[in-house]
């Protein structure tokens, strides 16, 4: 009962609970991209200076989208 300030409140929540899950989710997409992209990532947060995360991946074996080569322009 969208009338119930009960019930608007826990709908509320769980709308902010899934729009947390999606920032989460969004953030450890563009991790994952950066990891296969350039062998590293950097973690940020409120709570914590900047840490870089460095799979020691020779820079030789890095993705270079460039020319016709990006994955945005194949058919």
């Amino acid at each position: 009962n969208l009338a119930d300030p009960a019930y608007r409140r826990r709908r509320i929540i769980m709308q902010n609970m899934r729009d947390e899950e999606m920032a989460i989710a969004q953030v450890e997409e563009m991790q994952a991209v950066s990891a296969v992209l350039k062998g590293k990532y950097t973690m940020t947060g409120e709570a914590f200076e900047p840490v870089e995360v460095d799979m020691g991946r020779d820079e030789a074996n890095n993705i270079t989208q460039s020319g016709g080569t990006e994955w945005s322009k194949r058919d």
